[in-house]
């Protein structure tokens, strides 16, 4: 596929769609924390960290149950509960359990405000209790599915994107949020219109962008070529355009490319591969990959080269989509 990159047709004249400087937050606002139906948010103190939910461990431990010890010269704590005990230690991201068993953690056990503070879905899981996060709430739910229930819009529509080597990601768009770019996306993607695009633009720690354009196939040479959505450009739904968009470009997030001209989006997508705090109210965020993380790493994680004058950051090996579906 490298002869790819050593000629392409380009029938058009145009900016490369959603040009913006790369960018990674590392401690995330405060989430909403809900606790057996409770809002527990001003108690708790959550926090985001690298992609990770973080509260204090003797809060939350006793609160589901745990009897909690704080070791000051081990610098570690435990919790215990119907015989078993889990020991973390600051610095440490091991969570060891009293018959031996190591627990890799997603963050390890570090001071935050003087609290100690833990991954929340390893205290949650351990205790045999469910999670559920909304990006459209910025909300985390602990066995709270009343309260998720009756707090998530009752319009959020699910999709998925499938990749011609099998990843699949899946996830909800946010009607309530962007409803003219929900039904954009949506029309496009019910009507085979995404399928064999590629991903043409892959700067890892900042996002993943396609949606546009094609591999095509002219006298034995394969080119680029823009696949037109054949409608008209639509409304950019965010602060900056003068419309409420409150959906934050976290890791996930799926948000509408446009040029500089801000009513300019068609057809492009880009999905954040790291919170990029720079882009909120400026593109029209709409919706949150939920399943399939891992898809938007190994796409950040492809090798790309520059092939002027329109593609930056172009895949060596095309990520082609082989098709995107919305609703159940």
């Amino acid at each position: 596929m490298r002869n790819i990159l050593k000629k392409f047709i380009c029938a058009f004249a145009a900016a490369v769609m959603f040009a913006g400087a790369a960018g990674t937050s590392v401690l995330a606002e405060t989430p909403k924390l809900y606790l057996n139906d409770i809002d527990v948010t001003q108690e708790a103190s959550p926090v985001i960290v690298n992609d990770t939910t973080l509260v204090p461990i003797r809060f939350i431990g006793e609160n589901l149950g745990y009897t909690v010890n704080w070791d000051v010269e081990k610098q570690g704590a435990s919790m215990s509960k119907d015989g078993n005990t889990y020991t973390m230690f600051i610095g440490n991201n091991i969570a060891y359990d009293s018959n031996g068993k190591e627990t890799p953690l997603s963050a390890p056990m570090q001071l935050v405000d003087d609290k100690s503070m833990v991954p929340l879905r390893f205290l949650s899981e351990s205790a045999g209790l469910s999670v559920q996060w909304s990006q459209a709430l910025f909300a985390v739910f602990v066995n709270s599915e009343t309260a998720y229930k009756s707090l998530m819009p009752a319009d959020t529509v699910p999709f998925t994107i499938t990749l011609e080597n099998g990843g699949v990601m899946k996830g909800e768009l946010y009607p309530n949020i962007a409803p003219i770019s929900v039904d954009n996306f949506t029309k496009l993607a019910n009507s085979g219109f995404y399928d064999g695009t590629i991903f043409h633009r892959v700067i890892p720690g900042f996002m993943v962008q396609g949606g546009g354009y094609v591999i095509e196939e002219h006298e034995g040479q394969k080119y680029i070529g823009e696949k037109d959505t054949g409608g008209e450009a639509i409304k950019g739904e965010f602060a900056s355009n003068g419309v409420q968009n409150d959906l934050k470009h976290t890791r996930g997030v799926i948000s509408m490319a446009r040029t500089t001209e801000p009513n300019s989006a068609t057809s492009q997508f880009f999905i954040m591969h790291a919170d990029t705090a720079s882009l909120d109210g400026e593109y029209a965020a709409f919706g949150r990959v939920t399943e399939g993380l891992d898809v938007i790493d190994k796409i950040a994680a492809v090798e790309t080269t520059q092939v002027q004058p329109i593609f930056e950051a172009f895949p060596v090996e095309p990520v082609i989509i082989k098709n995107i579906h919305v609703g159940e």
